[in-house]
Order: C-alpha cells, then structure tokens, then sequence
C-alpha cells in the first residue's frame, strides 16, 4: 500500500482512473443540482429577510448600549419559524446533492465505477452515505452535549468553591473540549468512503482506519476546508456587492450597520427588476453554487484518499 501523500490527497477528487474529467464533471453537475435547489427555495425566504434583519439589528444595538433585556427574541421566533419550512427544504435539498456527490466520488475512486454522463444518483450507496453521515453527526453530538454538561458541572462545582480554579478549569476544558471534537471529526471522517468501499455502514471502523493518522489528515482536510471557505465567500460577496449595490450590505445584514435593514432589502429589490441585474443575480447564485460544488468534491476526496490508502484490509 502506497504512503499517504498530501498532494494526491488534496486533489484526489481530479486524479481518478478517469484523469481530471470525472472530477469537473461531478462538480458540474452537483452545482447544477445546488443551483436548480437554490433558486426554487430562495423566493420563499426573501420576503421574511428584510423583517428578520431589522430585528437582529434592534437586538445587536440593545447588546452595543448594554441593554440584553430589550433583546426581543420572541420577534426572532416568530420570523425564523415562518423561514423554517423553506431553509428546510433548501438544506434537505443541499445534503441529498452532497450525499449523491459522495456516493459518486467514493465509486470512482475506490471502485473505479461511474454512471455515464450525469453521475449523481440515488441507491443504496447513497443510503450508506447517508446513514455513515448520520452516524457520525450522532457520535459528535452525543460528545458534544456529554461534553457541555461536564464542562458546566464542573465549572459549577469548582467555581462554588474556589472561583479562580473553577475558571482556569472551565479554559482548559474549552480548549481540550474543542481539540477532541477536531479529533473525532477527523478519525471518522472517512467512515462514508469505506461504507461504500466494504459495501456496509464502516462508521465505528473508520476509527481504526485512522488510527495513529490524525497528522497526517488534518492538514489535508484543513487545507481544503479553510481554501474552499474562503473561495466561497469571496464569491458570495461579489456577487451579493453585484446584485445589490451595496458594499455595506454585508454590515446590514450582521445587525451592525445603523440604515434601515427594511430599505436596504427594498431597494435590492427594486434593482432586481433591472434584467441585466437579474441576470447577475442568477449568474452570481451559480457561481457561489460552482464554488460551493468544488470545495464539497475536493474535500470528500480527502476521504477517498485515505479510505484507499490507509484502510489495509
């Protein structure tokens, strides 16, 4: 079995059987299928937007004046439950793309199998994609809340007693806290690549598979993850700087800028019955789903690659 190598790893998703092909035309048409989500979803959550905004920015101000009490988060409710069916359906939508696109990669990587043309599909390797994704989301939360309690307990406990010990407890615990989380999301990250490779849910053998890997992963993963983040958000402002013709849009939409979120939203509005900036808003929204696409392959190819490399069996 060959070593584990940082530059194939990184681009596995474009050294396939294949050579680059596969890799841009998974990208291509998961994009596609994030786009076609993105754009019948949208319209459902913009009208809801302009309110939502203008109450995050009366609560950011009541927390700059020192005012927590003036915060009113039943307003908050109130606008989120109404945007909840469709940010619903926009993330089921997102996860179905990401799980048909894992499902795809991990077949052509370690199986060197691929459907003609259009490769996303839904079957049962999708199914083990999705349950090894659930199994390993289940284990960070089950950490995750086990995690919090006991970091609150003890705090608690020593803070009662003695307050600067309880607080230099509570620090570290934060610290190691979030260090086995990167841990455990590393260790089992290929736990989907080899559900499709062994042709079963592989989530607890993931960790095997890993073992004594952790250094070896998390540069890869963490290079890809952080340069796909930032290409996606240099995406999304140019566009949104596009669209809306506003370079203090983003300072709206945080609750810290001091115009009327209302007349912000009103006024983008107003521009996107221009055609041409329409037309932008479409293009904009594909790119940020292209850009989206290729930071999703890249990093499940990640996965491949050590699901190739590492698993000995």
């Amino acid at each position: 079995m060959n070593e584990f190598n940082f530059d194939q790893a990184v681009t596995q998703a474009f050294r396939t059987s294949g050579g680059k092909q596969f890799g841009w035309r998974l990208v291509f048409w998961t994009a596609a299928a994030m786009t076609i989500v993105t754009l019948v979803v949208l319209p459902m959550i913009l009208p809801y937007y302009g309110d939502l905004l203008a109450i995050n920015q009366q609560n950011m101000q009541a927390l700059k004046g020192g005012n927590p009490t003036n915060i009113n988060q039943a307003a908050m409710n109130a606008v989120m439950l109404k945007m909840a069916p469709a940010y619903l359906l926009l993330m089921t939508g997102y996860w179905a793309t990401w799980v048909a696109c894992e499902a795809a990669l991990h077949r052509k990587v370690l199986k060197n199998q691929e459907s003609p043309r259009q490769p996303l599909r839904l079957g049962r390797d999708e199914l083990r994609v999705f349950g090894a994704q659930l199994g390993v989301f289940g284990l960070l939360l089950a950490f995750y809340v086990f995690g919090i309690m006991i970091i609150t307990l003890v705090g608690g406990i020593f803070g009662m007693l003695v307050p600067i010990l309880g607080g230099i407890l509570v620090f570290f615990g934060i610290i190691a806290y979030v260090c086995i989380l990167f841990l455990m999301s590393v260790r089992f990250a290929p736990a989907a690549a080899l559900s499709i490779a062994n042709d079963e849910m592989s989530v607890l053998r993931a960790k095997d598979v890993t073992k004594g890997k952790f250094w070896t992963l998390f540069p890869a993963y963490l290079v890809v993850f952080v340069g796909g983040y930032i290409l996606i958000y240099i995406v999304m402002i140019t566009g949104v700087n596009l669209v809306t013709g506003d370079a203090d849009f983003f300072v709206t939409m945080s609750g810290l800028g001091e115009g009327d979120p209302k007349d912000v939203m009103a006024a983008a509005a107003e521009r996107l019955k221009n055609p041409l900036v329409m037309l932008m808003g479409i293009l904009s929204i594909v790119a940020y789903c292209a850009a989206y696409a290729l930071w999703m392959v890249s990093l499940i190819g990640v996965s491949s690659y050590a699901a190739k490399v590492l698993d000995k069996s």
